[in-house]
């Protein structure tokens, strides 16, 4: 086993649970390790304190997968780590009623550097780290003898793979070759294009919070801006929805969206547009309003211009919501942290001359579980406000 020695003073994250240890609060590494290998990780003073992969091209140079000095790192540790993210979603979040939902996530499921989500009975995985790249067939092996599932299709086309010096790639592992699947959400029935749709098909993420946000559109007029493939408009719709308006600029979402429209038996108009344009030049009210765009900051550097973004489309969603309406608002990405989030919001009901209290609280589906040492984890964050001048 190869030793990784710790700066003086930089130990207190690996203690606290935090599964990354960057390159700055390394003093040395004894021996002659390949990137991909495990090392022991110890303080300054000698001390054990983990074992995890290493990767020197990445400033995420170590993701720590124990802190047991015994537990050896082998297929019998991946098959162990896998039955409890399995366990977690059968018998503690019983996910049945779902066809489709997260198995692994990453390091709240203590395996950082890979993503497993279950549509129907197809696995995609995607391969985040490069300890995990060099593991590979083993974790496929324990997941088609665990769940023999009818394919393995691969999403390993994040650019956060560049990162840790891996190319991008997608494509069939096992099985036969997946088409676009028709999957069952509690009732909403959604399509899927788990090869070329976005992050491993679908936004199992937000799956319980298009049920909280329909449970407020019976007879209002909903507009569903950044409306990708339609899942709050059609659940929406499904829950008395008096109108449907969903605004997207992918024709090719769209085209999903209105067949999954179709196939729940509902009456939505989908819109090509940009959501900022509409948003601006927007002539009518609405009653709901769902504001789900992309992640607008992407590094630190983002998060000034991703701010201001976000409070431009709070505030122009505002000043169309009327008195009573609903607006169930997210933000996606990592750096906008749920402290901040509230603050642009507040900022742009004070723009908009109106005032809004916040009914409910919103975050990713059980899931998709969050590490508390680890804030990065916490990326989707959302509100439901209510206007009330």
């Amino acid at each position: 086993m190869y030793n990784l020695i710790l700066r003086p003073k930089k130990e207190k994250p690996v203690i606290q649970n935090h599964p990354w240890i960057f390159s700055g609060a390394i003093e040395k590494i004894e021996g002659d390790p390949q990137d991909g290998d495990i090392v022991s990780v110890l303080a300054s003073n000698g001390n054990f304190l983990a074992k995890g992969y290493l990767n020197r091209k990445s400033q995420i140079t170590v993701r720590v997968l124990t802190r047991e000095y015994g537990e050896e790192v082998d297929e019998s540790f991946f098959r162990r780590r896998i039955a409890k993210a399995i366990n977690y979603r059968m018998n503690t979040l019983r996910l049945d009623k779902y066809g489709a939902y997260r198995l692994i996530h990453d390091s709240a499921d203590m395996l950082p550097g890979i993503i497993v989500d279950k549509y129907s009975n197809h696995l995609v995985v995607q391969i985040l780290s490069l300890g995990i790249e060099k593991r590979k067939d083993q974790i496929i092996d324990i997941l088609d003898s665990t769940l023999s599932p009818d394919c393995i299709y691969e999403r390993s086309d994040s650019s956060s793979r560049e990162k840790e010096g891996l190319n991008i790639r997608s494509g069939l592992i096992r099985g036969d070759q997946p088409y676009d699947l028709i999957i069952n959400q509690n009732g909403l029935k959604l399509i899927v294009d788990i090869r070329g749709g976005q992050k491993t098909g679908a936004f199992l993420d937000q799956r319980e919070n298009l049920e909280i946000v329909a449970s407020y559109a019976r007879g209002r007029d909903m507009l569903d801006c950044f409306c990708y493939t339609g899942g709050f408009s059609v659940c929406s719709a499904l829950q008395g929805a008096n109108s449907v308006t969903g605004i997207d600029m992918s024709m090719k979402a769209l085209e999903i969206a209105e067949q999954n429209s179709e196939i729940n038996n509902t009456k939505c108009q989908f819109v090509q547009e940009d959501a900022f344009k509409f948003l601006n030049e927007c002539d009518r009210k609405f009653d709901l309003i769902v504001l789900d765009p992309p992640g607008f900051a992407k590094s630190n550097r983002d998060i000034e211009k991703a701010a201001k973004a976000y409070k431009h489309i709070n505030m122009r969603a505002m000043r169309i919501l009327n008195t009573n309406g609903i607006l169930a608002t997210f933000s996606c990405s990592h750096h906008i942290d749920a402290l901040l989030f509230r603050k642009i919001v507040f900022a742009a009901s004070v723009d908009a001359g109106c005032n809004v209290r916040i009914i409910r609280m919103l975050h990713a589906a059980p899931d998709h579980p969050i590490n508390i040492a680890y804030p990065e984890g916490e990326y989707l964050k959302g509100m439901i406000c209510q206007r009330i001048d």
